[in-house]
């Protein structure tokens, strides 16, 4: 078991860049993969105009879609300040929004195995 700074400091990689905290668990295939997998999600989600939400509170929803969308780490972050604008008028603009909070969910649940793993629960 590793000491908590380095359980913290492994999931925030892990959510930062996906893939990552596979790779530092020794599982490179797996990493390089869920790497390939989340950066289509969220490039196709991007290229079809989807929906980067940031919180509102007036409208609820988008503060659990921008938690799900948080989730894709530096991706999020650098369209976020790129100042990455969402098409609605787009037909692909929903199949976007969905590729987006796929991507960003998808890696939640990889910080989550990591978790698991650096805790003991799993292998």
């Amino acid at each position: 078991m590793m000491s908590w700074k380095r359980s913290i400091l492994m999931l925030l990689v892990s959510w930062l860049i996906p893939g990552s905290g596979h790779f530092l668990l020794k599982k490179k295939l797996k990493a390089v993969l869920f790497f390939v997998i989340i950066t289509i999600f969220f490039t196709l989600g991007i290229y079809l105009k989807g929906q980067l939400y940031t919180p509102d509170p007036a409208f609820q929803r988008t503060i659990f879609a921008t938690v799900g969308e948080l989730g894709a780490g530096i991706f999020y972050l650098l369209s976020l300040i790129s100042g990455y604008k969402a098409d609605p008028s787009r037909i692909s603009y929903d199949y976007g929004t969905a590729f987006l909070l796929t991507a960003g969910i998808l890696n939640w649940l990889l910080v989550l195995d990591v978790w698991l793993v650096i805790s003991g629960e799993k292998q």
